[in-house]
């Protein structure tokens, strides 16, 4: 899971038990405590906890869903304009999506949002701008950002600005609703990353690949927009770059070049809504376009992508599959601590199971009377760590645990039970503490 991915279940699930907080119970001292960082907004956390309810495999399936939906709707909307459907092809080659389509992540409601209120633009009847004034309040519920694509296209078309205002108002009351619900606080603003021109230029070759290589050459298919769309749609996309730009999440830096092109990529995948517009306008003239030999290279084209997205999503899988298992089998019977609150991506994968098991936070070990009691419940415990150098964050951790274990062998006796290495630069290490 990603990060994201964490809070976003674990908001689902308390919202589900009556818990408005991402918290854990602690399996020693009975103590509950934050999981991992919060609040994010809550629209995305609401539409899992629903679709758990109905039946839980539709949690796991709602990017799919929300493809779906998103791809019926521009279907639609392109069949109104008399544009080429095969614009559409550009939802299934743009990498990241296909990525964050298996996923629980905000961008793909938010997707389904633009991608509504991009018909609403173009129906621009008297219902329709108060529709879209709505959803662009209501789609800050998922991401702040969308309101600078929704914005431009919603008092564009407006015919009564304090009637779309009011409207908007409406819309936004669900975050504020949400966040009371979840924090107490209406209007909390979660914390992130900061903002500055430093980040330019990290993120600028970042989105050069993603709106030049990825989206090929995209700037180009908005020279045949007719003028009336293209200025909402600039003003959308401009203030969207703009911000991405200075914004100070450069995932690559983190996490390396190609990770973090479909990490910092997917901030673009609620805007694809407008290109897919965009591209059918710059075809509509091409008479080239209608041969079978261009519907035969996309599907092949569409083909690849898609199969090598699964092919290494697989691969991830199956790695994985393995350590999940190791540490269903190892927490069944004997208490394990292990960090709840770290970082580290592979710890990430056991999230979604901790609720169920006898865990506790590893920064515990260091409290003597949380070990002895520890000790009187269970008799032995483990100690579950990750090795990990991929970047200095997690190194600093590799050296904390190590300092736990050192303290630990100097009273218990540690004996080193087992060693999975789920991917090349981490390994899952099970200590076994027990008395001398």
């Amino acid at each position: 899971m990603i990060t994201d991915e964490v809070s976003y279940y674990f908001q689902a699930k308390n919202w589900l038990g009556g818990n408005s907080n991402n918290t854990i119970i602690d399996a020693v001292s009975g103590t509950t405590h934050t999981l991992i960082e919060g609040h994010y907004p809550p629209g995305t956390s609401f539409v899992l906890s629903i679709l758990d309810w109905i039946y839980k495999p539709l949690l796991y399936s709602s990017g799919i869903l929300y493809l779906l939906g998103s791809i019926f709707i521009m279907y639609k909307c392109l069949k109104k304009l008399d544009l080429p459907i095969i614009a559409l092809s550009i939802l299934y080659l743009y990498i990241p999506l296909i990525f964050i389509t298996r996923t629980t992540m905000s961008e793909m409601p938010s997707l389904l949002l633009v991608a509504s209120g991009v018909y609403l633009y173009y129906l621009n009847s008297t219902r329709s701008y108060l529709w879209l004034a709505f959803i662009t309040g209501l789609s800050i519920s998922f991401r702040e950002t969308n309101i600078l694509l929704l914005a431009p296209l919603s008092f564009s078309i407006s015919r009564n600005y304090i009637l779309s205002i009011l409207t908007f108002i409406a819309g936004a009351s669900f975050r504020t609703i949400g966040y009371y619900i979840l924090t107490g606080d209406p209007f909390l603003l979660k914390e992130g990353y900061p903002f500055g021109f430093e980040f330019l230029p990290d993120t600028l070759i970042i989105y050069s690949v993603v709106l030049l290589i990825l989206l090929p050459f995209s700037p180009l298919w908005f020279t045949k927009v007719p003028r009336e769309s293209l200025r909402p749609f600039a003003l959308s996309l401009i203030s969207f770059l703009i911000l991405h730009l200075v914004y100070g999440y450069v995932a690559h830096v983190y996490s390396g070049f190609t990770n973090g092109l479909l990490l910092n990529g997917r901030f673009w995948i609620p805007a694809l809504p407008i290109f897919v517009i965009a591209l059918a306008y710059f075809l509509k003239d091409k008479k080239w376009i209608n041969r079978s030999w261009i519907a035969v290279s996309v599907i092949i084209l569409i083909a690849i992508v898609n199969l090598g997205v699964h092919y290494k999503s697989f691969e991830k899988h199956s790695n994985f599959k393995e350590f999940s298992n190791t540490i269903e089998i190892l927490s069944k019977d004997k208490l394990t601590f292990i960090d709840m609150n770290s970082r580290t991506p592979i710890f990430r994968y056991i999230y979604p199971y901790a609720t169920n098991r006898n865990w506790s936070d590893i920064n515990l070990v260091n409290d003597t009377l949380h070990t002895n009691l520890a000790f009187r419940k269970y008799g032995i415990f483990q100690v579950a760590t990750i090795s990990s150098g991929a970047t200095i964050a997690q190194s600093s951790r590799n050296a904390y645990f190590n300092s736990i274990l050192n303290k630990l062998k100097e009273k218990y006796i540690v004996t080193h039970t087992t060693e999975l290495c789920p991917s090349n630069t981490s390994c899952l290490n099970v200590y076994q503490i027990s008395k001398r």
